[in-house]
């Protein structure tokens, strides 16, 4: 009996934690989803184009962030006990610090190369480094909270990003003077916002333990790059091929094509929450099964989980792909009508299964 209770509970447990990851991205990609939405209905598409470049390039710093720091700190740290993983994260965070830094700057001047060479708008040349580095420590600290399966966390610190972001825009667009760079600048004071508050609720959480310093951040920096290598590269052709072709679109026909293009595209980001939420609560997992059971246990759970995700995708799917002109009519009135736009949509939903 006290078995069996004991099964109950751990059962329990994991649909707590699986039902806050998914609240708390359903959360997040609900804010993104929205403000973008709101911004693509109100900002003119050549401004919107503008900004939709701006994300892509923030999205491929943090694919690259993602792979040369968070990912490994959830297969490597996952398993640590509290002592331990607080020791790990004091050496990472300084790693963590570098490689943005490095990552922002790299962007920074990217822009104004861009910006030097073809013109364009200073202003978000000039953001896109804040926007760049509060992003990644957003987004590294809710990825150590998922690390040590702390989803109700993670939860509360994108609550907060998500209220500042929406109200942020609301304010903005109530000015009628909706400009990407002010978007731009809203994004990044509340990722940093929540950074901070999900920071210093780490360092509570998990404090160092003296003496942690030069030796332990090598040491973090080797384990780490060792399997961040291998994800680098994955990810760079990851976005080349997600968002490689929104700079071919803006190259060949400009940022007013595109801002058009990409406002129909935004609409399959609806599936965004069960997506994200595995990715960020699942990985970790995998990471423990693996530890504890080996590679055949890992891929049994893997099939499993996958063949759950495609049925949780395909309610939000099939109307994307069955009724594509209905929907964008009902999200943009006529604003985009008459320009074909149904297949890009059907399309970027058959993308996402």
């Amino acid at each position: 009996m006290d078995t069996l209770s004991a099964r109950v509970a751990a059962v329990l447990r994991r649909g707590a934690g699986s039902g806050l990851a998914l609240a708390d991205q359903a959360v997040l990609s609900a804010a993104n989803f929205t403000g973008i939405y709101l911004l693509a209905r109100f900002m003119g598409p050549r401004e919107f184009g503008v900004l939709m470049l701006a994300q892509t390039a923030v999205l491929l710093v943090t694919g690259l962030h993602n792979a040369i720091i968070v990912e490994p700190q959830s297969v490597l740290a996952s398993a640590l006990d509290r002592r331990a993983f607080g020791e790990f994260l004091a050496a990472m965070l300084p790693v963590q610090r570098a490689v943005s830094a490095a990552l922002a700057a790299v962007c920074l001047v990217t822009a104004l190369a861009i910006v030097g060479l073809n013109g364009g708008d200073l202003a978000v040349a000039v953001l896109l480094p804040a926007v760049v580095s509060a992003a990644l420590l957003q987004e590294f600290v809710r990825r150590t909270m998922y690390t040590r399966s702390q989803a109700g966390d993670a939860l509360a610190i994108d609550g907060v990003c998500a209220l500042l972001q929406l109200g942020g825009i609301g304010a903005l667009l109530g000015t009628g003077h909706a400009r990407p760079a002010w978007a731009l600048a809203i994004a990044a004071a509340a990722a940093l916002a929540a950074a901070v508050l999900g920071l210093r609720r780490l360092r509570r959480r998990y404090p160092a333990a003296p003496g942690a310093g030069r030796r332990a951040r090598t040491e973090v920096m080797r384990r780490t790059w060792r399997l961040g290598k291998w994800l680098l590269g994955r990810s760079a052709v990851t976005w080349l091929g997600v968002n490689g072709h929104v700079w071919l679109i803006a190259g060949l026909l400009g940022t007013e094509a595109l801002g058009v293009y990409r406002a129909a595209l935004h609409l399959v980001n609806v599936i965004n929450p069960l997506r994200m939420a595995a990715g960020a609560y699942l990985t970790p997992r995998g990471g423990r099964l693996y530890q504890r059971r080996g590679a055949d246990a890992l891929c049994i759970w893997a099939r499993r989980m996958s063949l759950l995700l495609l049925a949780g995708l395909l309610p939000f799917a099939v109307p994307l792909v069955a009724f594509p002109e209905h929907i964008l009519r009902l999200a943009y009135g006529a604003k985009y009508a008459h320009q074909a736009l149904g297949p890009v949509l059907a399309l970027g939903a058959l993308a996402q299964l």
